[in-house]
């Protein structure tokens, strides 16, 4: 059988008599965690420890014309693409002459969403300097912050630093869905626990469709507890601490909360646009990601939003990727104005106490190649909001030849090409540190804060 219904099947007895749940979300976490450093140092002092973290995935590389940076193309003409280098290609898509979106503090690409909306509360970051055009190791710049060592990581993701921070209470400090994750060196309870889908993910969390009978699991239990009491093996004790959290989280009721069949969830559904004929896994995602934040779950909250928008083929990038992109643009503005409009139980809402970061691996060219798609390029951008970070806000440029990466002042967010810094993912990791008041390069980022956003 394959793995979902391997899950479906057994899925709470596995993790009811020896594996844990992060090894049934995703069988080859096992070693890692298992490796992971159960021993932390002492944590720093947080400023608001009742912090949360989304970061929303866009795969394959986001065309920023098309959303974070568009272009005029009345200055910006086929005419003048020698001399820019520069194609908006807006003229193919077939939705208007100028498709951008003005709001009073920023300007939008057509796709997206229903983000414009809330503009005043976001924080562009424009021409942001990338390592890498390949996908693999941009995607592990992107989750880790750090630049890999060819297709190694040499970080943890940052939404583990965080959860290492915050998340010792949580039944699942860091949640990821659809994409990777990585620990290297932090405590084993804040690496991320993978899932495929929202299915998979509530399947590790529900018991199987077959039980073992009182004997089988009185067996079991007896023999782990043997093999327990006479284990030295560090690594060991690690996956039997991964046992009991298991049983616990198991014994608690938590898969009902993303049991995406029950009734008690049709008007979150219908919010999110689960379910519509429209939108896809983006929305499940999103509604997930909400579920898991505010009944206590989980700290972090990593999702994919968008995938296939590798786009090199003209059809591709014509038919698809906008679509895609606006999707799951559209899932963070749900998530976003659910969150602002449910309170929380320390004061103010959940969006106030809430960040989220969308990012891609990096972005599309700016010249459409000879398939009228576009090919991959290292400048990049990125979207944050929420968690008390000044809105909107833009932060950085890229120039107006070839969209080059452009040097930032960090204390005003302007381009300063003299006295500036190249920005990139570093840069916004160590701002959410210090967010939190945590001003340890703890994450080895080796690059200081934006300012201009804090």
């Amino acid at each position: 059988m394959n793995r979902r219904e391997l899950l479906q099947k057994f899925g709470g007895a596995l993790a009811l008599n020896g594996l844990s749940l992060s090894a049934m979300s995703t069988m080859s976490t096992m070693s890692r965690m298992a490796m992971a450093n159960p021993n932390s140092s002492e944590s720093p002092n947080i400023a608001d420890p009742e912090q949360y973290f989304v970061f929303v995935v866009f795969s394959g590389a986001w065309d920023p014309m098309l959303a974070l940076d568009p272009r005029d193309p009345t200055v910006f003409s086929d005419s003048v693409i020698p001399e820019t280098q520069i194609q908006t290609g807006y003229d193919l898509l077939d939705i208007g002459s100028d498709p951008r979106i003005q709001t009073p503090n920023m300007t939008f690409g057509p796709y997206i969403g229903n983000l414009a909306t809330m503009s005043d509360k976001l924080v562009l970051v424009r021409g942001m300097s990338m390592s890498s055009v390949g996908h693999s190791s941009a995607t592990k710049h992107a989750l880790t912050a750090r630049v890999p060592s060819g297709d190694s990581v040499r970080g943890s993701s940052v939404s583990t630093v965080l959860s290492s921070l915050l998340g010792a209470e949580n039944e699942i400090a860091n949640l990821v869905v659809g994409t990777d994750s990585y620990n290297l060196g932090h405590p084993v309870w804040s690496s991320g626990f993978q899932s495929s889908n929202v299915d998979d993910f509530h399947a590790a969390l529900s018991e199987g469709a077959v039980s073992l009978s009182e004997p089988q699991n009185d067996a079991l239990y007896q023999f782990f507890e043997r093999e327990r009491r006479n284990n030295t093996i560090g690594r060991f004790d690690t996956m039997y601490a991964n046992r009991e959290s298991a049983q616990l989280l198991l014994q608690s009721g938590t898969s009902a909360l993303f049991d995406f069949d029950s009734p008690d969830l049709t008007d979150l559904k219908q919010y999110f646009g689960v379910g519509n004929g429209i939108t896809g896994s983006e929305s499940e995602n999103a509604l997930m990601a909400y579920q898991a934040l505010t009944n206590g779950v989980s700290r972090c909250v990593t999702y994919k939003a968008a995938g296939g928008l590798d786009s090199h083929n003209g059809d591709d990038w014509q038919t698809q990727h906008g679509p895609r992109l606006q999707n799951g643009f559209n899932s963070v503005a749900s998530l976003a104005s659910l969150l602002e409009n449910t309170p929380h139980p320390s004061g103010g809402n959940w969006l106030s106490r809430t960040t989220i970061w969308c990012m891609s691996e990096f972005q599309r060219n700016p010249l459409l190649n000879n398939n009228f798609g576009r090919d991959h390029y290292i400048t990049n951008s990125a979207l944050l909001l929420g968690g008390g970070l000044v809105g909107g806000r833009v932060i950085g440029a890229t120039s107006d030849q070839k969209m080059k990466s452009q040097k930032v002042d960090l204390a005003t967010g302007e381009v300063d090409n003299d006295n500036g810094v190249y920005i990139s993912h570093e840069h916004i990791a160590r701002t959410l540190l210090y967010r939190l008041g945590v001003e340890e390069d703890l994450g080895d980022y080796r690059e200081p804060p934006i300012s201009a956003l804090l």
